[in-house]
């Protein structure tokens, strides 16, 4: 996997964007945030690129 393509689980990316974990799940629900990856099971993530991408977006906008 390339660098930019990490994935990231929803703990991590909560703190990433320094918000809490809830705001993820709402967020993810309203169809505020990319959706995730699912890996299985309940298991989701994003890709690094596509929230970076995501974060570029909402910096321009």
């Amino acid at each position: 996997m390339t660098e930019n393509n990490k994935l990231i689980r929803p703990q991590k990316l909560a703190q990433m964007l320094d918000v809490d974990l809830v705001t993820i799940w709402r967020w993810r629900k309203q169809n505020k945030i990319p959706q995730p990856i699912a890996l299985g099971g309940r298991l989701i993530a994003w890709r690094e690129l596509t929230i970076e991408e995501w974060l570029s977006k909402k910096e321009k906008s």
